[in-house]
């Protein structure tokens, strides 16, 4: 009987000249476990048949024989270039279900236990171990976390940028457990939130947020406020409704499609003001948590642009296509700059 050749799933050892390089080529490819099952099934049909007879060394066939299912009868060096030559699947968009209620901190609790935001690069913020917390200097001369009175909306959500009023604190560190706990899982319910709507995705980072974890957030004439000159965000935390974060995020990726994309941008301009298109986003895509806010403003902007968008008409019908087009423009930038999807 020919002695038959060994034929590892991942090729190494001594080989020859001719088929070398292929091996080199494969050992550097990221293979998927189809491949690895597949060129398996045909090391396996092939040594059979060439120690049967059926096939001799070179690949020709003597006689005919039954390969697997699913496995051609091709000798081992087309196997081999057939399997390099494979193109890798491209990754595709699904579209995720429309969120009915905003993510709870059951949710988050339950998801960071499942390696929610694992690989992100977020993993810190998810777990509430650091925030960028806004602050000041006393009059003892030592930078201590504090509320912005006495500022502009554009000037708070600057302050990301400004190391004099905000810093990135180790919320894990004994004086900073009341801000760690009061800030809990705001960031992981966002998170959340935000794999569900493609432009909140597109614009949700952690790192460009500045969060006043001292004002009571239900008290406070400014729940959030996003500067796209700063490419910063403002927030603070109101115990009726806590998605200031993700709605902030919205504001800022619709201005990265506005900067990104030519269609993107000229859709926007079609569309009604961006915070009526924000309200409703949060209202149709997010759970409608800003109905649990309280204050004359958010209820009249919420209320306007859900009757806005509600209509039975063409127009509203045109302006939910359009917005939809965005969602879509949102998702494929987001897709460039992390392939891998959200986590």
């Amino acid at each position: 009987m020919p002695t038959v050749p060994f034929l590892p799933d991942r090729p190494h050892g001594n080989i020859t000249p001719m088929v070398d390089p292929i091996f080199k080529a494969m050992a550097m490819a990221d293979l998927y476990t189809e491949y690895s099952q597949s060129f398996s099934e045909r090391a396996k049909a092939t040594t059979e048949a060439i120690a049967t007879g059926a096939m001799d060394p070179v690949g020709k066939n003597t006689t005919d024989f039954k390969s697997p299912a699913g496995v051609q009868n091709k000798s081992l060096l087309d196997s081999f270039s057939d399997l390099i030559d494979r193109k890798e699947p491209k990754s595709k968009e699904i579209p995720a279900d429309k969120l009915s209620t905003y993510p709870s901190q059951d949710d988050a609790k339950e998801a960071l236990k499942s390696g929610f935001g694992y690989g992100s690069g977020k993993e810190n913020f998810y777990e509430a171990k650091n925030a960028n917390v806004i602050g000041s200097v006393d009059n003892s001369g030592e930078w201590k976390p504090k509320g912005p009175r006495g500022y502009y909306s554009d000037e708070v959500s600057a302050f990301i940028n400004d190391s004099k009023f905000t810093k990135n604190l180790d919320l894990d560190k004994v004086e900073n457990w009341g801000l760690k706990e009061k800030l809990g899982t705001t960031f992981t319910q966002a998170g959340l939130a935000a794999n569900r709507v493609p432009v909140a995705m597109l614009g949700f980072d952690p790192n460009r947020i500045a969060m006043d974890l001292v004002s009571d957030g239900g008290k406070v004439t400014l729940g959030g406020s996003f500067n796209p000159k700063a490419d910063g965000i403002y927030a603070n935390i109101d115990k009726l409704d806590p998605s200031t974060v993700l709605h902030e995020s919205i504001h800022r990726g619709f201005e990265i499609v506005r900067q990104r994309s030519e269609e993107g941008k000229k859709l926007l301009k079609e569309l009604p003001a961006e915070e009526t298109v924000t309200r409703w986003v949060m209202h149709s895509m997010a759970g409608d948590p800003e109905a649990n806010s309280s204050g004359a403003v958010n209820d009249k902007q919420r209320k306007h642009a859900v009757e806005l968008f509600s209509q039975k008409t063409l127009y509203a019908q045109g302006l939910k296509d359009k917005l939809s087009r965005v969602m879509e423009i949102a998702a494929e930038l987001h897709k460039e700059q992390r392939p891998g999807g959200p986590r």
